[in-house]
């Protein structure tokens, strides 16, 4: 494939955009699915897998002029009327070692009336007046998808059409619009994900307050990671369902090397590219959030992807404190739950039904095929190389009786969940091998049930 690309810093960087990629196609999706009048918006298609970034820049290496071997890393940025998403863009550029090597896509939900600020704009000023901004320098590494927040309907929808932009690149990563960056993270965070040796490892976690984190040369004053180890089931007005809780944060019990943990976080998630092409947000699963996150997670353990805690952070997030008004005044996607009305409620009926987690409902996979609930079940559901009971029986989640164990995080924060999964890591770096006669079955030891 021939490709267009624009000269940056003596670098041809070669572009997979929406004016630039001849492949790029375009479907409408709906915002709420289960409302036959709501609006639709144009989306791309899925990467169709044949030609990515790194496929041509091992071929095409005199398009460069440094860092021909280096990877390139998509970043999938979801905002909703946020004034940091520019801050955030800029700084994930100013702080990486090779900011020519990041693609950024933003899918962008501001106010019809323009009163939001663009994320791929410095704030305050113009590229004309300041062409050495990094939003101006690398401007045409910026993807940007703009939405009326008025039809927004949550950050699935928001995600969805971020992987539907994923074009082939060797690393992935999704973050929100409110973040800063340590110096490095790029080189940081590349060099743990290939000290896992498995391919198929996804670093991810909440992420620290950014307070007290970062020194002002961009350097991480954190040795604290919080780890996913913590949900529990609840039951609300829209139904019941898994909701991830505050996580324990601590010292790394492992050294050297990211912690294997059970759960996926949506607020940083780094992996391989083929995880976003893999297990790709479900765009039909309008106002859900709580409830997100155990669905990608099981649905990606299922296509043999293994979660794990990093060995440090390279980013913290802005929490809206008491202290921060203007964090607190930042609009959420509720603001418009009143024209969604049973939205979440249906919605919250597919994922269930798809990781298998309702104990009322009929997992035979033809008849799941045949729901009319569970459309595009194909791409939106488990895969097939481990089944998700595998999953639950292990960490300790009794569909049944809608119950998970205590006792999970003394596992996993100590590193005894980490050294058993260890062992059965494929030499090939396929992932952890639980059809291995030695994990078949295997139960996390320190699980114990209060009824």
């Amino acid at each position: 494939m021939m490709l267009k690309g624009t000269r940056q810093g003596g670098i041809l960087f070669p572009s997979f955009n929406r004016s630039t990629d001849p492949n790029w196609s375009t479907t409408t999706i709906p915002t709420d699915v289960h409302d036959p009048n709501s609006p639709t918006i144009v989306v791309p298609e899925f990467w169709d897998g044949n030609v990515g970034f790194d496929e041509v820049i091992e071929g095409v290496t005199h398009w460069f002029t440094e860092g021909e071997l280096r990877p390139i890393i998509f970043i999938s940025i979801a905002s909703y009327r946020d004034y940091m998403c520019p801050l955030t863009v800029s700084n994930i550029f100013s702080m990486a070692t090779y900011p020519y090597r990041l693609r950024i896509v933003i899918i962008q939900q501001n106010s019809p009336d323009g009163t939001d600020v663009t994320c791929s704009l410095p704030p305050s000023t113009s590229c004309s007046s300041t062409p050495s901004h990094p939003l101006c320098l690398h401007s045409s590494q910026v993807d940007l998808y703009s939405m009326d927040a008025t039809i927004a309907t949550g950050p699935t929808l928001a995600r969805a059409v971020g992987s539907r932009m994923y074009r082939g690149e060797m690393y992935a990563m999704q973050v929100d619009a409110h973040l800063e960056f340590v110096k490095g993270w790029d080189e940081d965070i590349i060099l743990q994900h290939q000290k896992t040796k498995n391919n198929y490892a996804v670093l991810t976690t909440y992420l620290s307050d950014i307070r007290g984190s970062l020194s002002p040369s961009g350097a991480s004053l954190r040795s604290t990671v919080p780890v996913m180890c913590e949900s529990t089931f609840v039951s609300e007005h829209h139904g019941h369902f898994m909701r991830h809780g505050s996580q324990p944060e601590l010292l790394p019990a492992v050294k050297g090397e990211s912690l294997i943990s059970p759960y996926y976080a949506a607020g940083f998630v780094f992996s391989r590219g083929k995880f976003f092409a893999d297990v790709p947000y479900d765009h039909n699963l309008p106002m859900i959030f709580q409830g997100e996150e155990i669905s990608l997670g099981v649905r990606g353990f299922t296509h043999g992807y293994d979660y794990y805690t990093p060995e440090r952070s390279v980013c913290f997030h802005y929490y809206a404190s008491k202290k921060d008004t203007k964090r607190k005044k930042v609009p959420t996607f509720w603001q418009h739950s009143n024209a969604h009305s049973g939205a979440a409620v249906e919605s919250l009926k597919r994922l269930t039904k798809v990781i298998r987690i309702d104990p009322q409902a009929d997992y035979d996979l033809k008849a799941m095929e045949g729901d009319k609930d569970l459309g595009e079940y194909g791409r939106f559901g488990l895969g097939r190389v481990r089944d998700p009971e595998t999953f639950y029986d292990m960490v300790g989640i009794d569909v049944e009786r809608r119950r998970s164990a205590k006792g999970l995080c003394k596992s996993v924060t100590r590193g005894g969940f980490h050294q058993k999964l260890k062992q059965y890591l494929r030499e090939d770096g396929g992932g952890i091998d639980y059809d291995d006669e030695g994990l078949k079955g295997w139960r996390v030891p320190t699980l114990r049930w209060e009824d």
